[in-house]
């Protein structure tokens, strides 16, 4: 029978934060991370950046996709996981997930043409949210996939418009939408990771 303790102890070396975890009969301590990381676009280091972090007993998977819309428009899509179906962590990595109900947020500013807005984060009925960082290679990815009706319905053609513009062409981030209110959103952000405050 395995005998289980849990041994606080914190340590950071190498960028990892580890918190001591589960004892093996024999007391051996198997230390787990307790850290949250910033991950940079390897492709789109400015415009795309995301987060994955496992601390204490909070989880998360979230990040932020921007770009320039018609005109002067500012896009920004912020996509999180608010009630993770899914975690898992080691002495080198944390995994977050959660399959449905995503929450996402779409903000437009600045171009004076009548296409500001700035939703409230919707869980999204269709839209899953999965994110990964390995700590002993220092690098992390999260993906976004969603699709529905409900945020991207409540925009006008025009905002729809600015943020086909946002993001076309880029291999990164993908969006679709119709004038029926239909549309579909899927992001990738991997690349390097930072340790991030905890």
């Amino acid at each position: 029978m395995r005998v289980r303790e849990f041994v606080v102890a914190t340590s950071l070396v190498a960028g990892f934060v580890l918190v001591g975890s589960r004892a093996q009969a024999g007391g051996i301590v198997i230390p787990i991370l307790n850290a949250a990381y910033q991950i940079t676009s390897s492709n789109d280091p400015n415009t795309n950046t995301c987060f994955v972090s496992g601390v204490d007993n909070s989880f998360d998977a979230s990040g932020k996709a921007t770009g320039t819309g018609t005109g002067t428009d500012a896009v920004q899509v912020l996509y999180d996981t608010g009630r993770p179906t899914n975690t898992s962590r080691s002495s080198a990595k944390i995994s977050v997930k959660q399959t449905s109900f995503a929450t996402l947020r779409v903000i437009i500013t600045g171009s004076g043409a009548g296409n500001d807005v700035n939703t409230v984060a919707l869980p999204i009925d269709k839209c899953s949210v999965s994110g990964s960082v390995n700590a002993s290679k220092m690098t992390g990815s999260v993906s976004a996939s969603c699709s529905g009706s409900n945020i991207f319905g409540t925009l006008t053609a025009n905002q729809v418009t600015s943020i086909q513009a946002a993001f076309n062409g880029n291999k990164t981030v993908t969006f679709k939408g119709n004038g029926t209110g239909k549309w579909s959103l899927k992001v990738k952000c991997s690349g390097t990771a930072v340790v991030g405050p905890i």
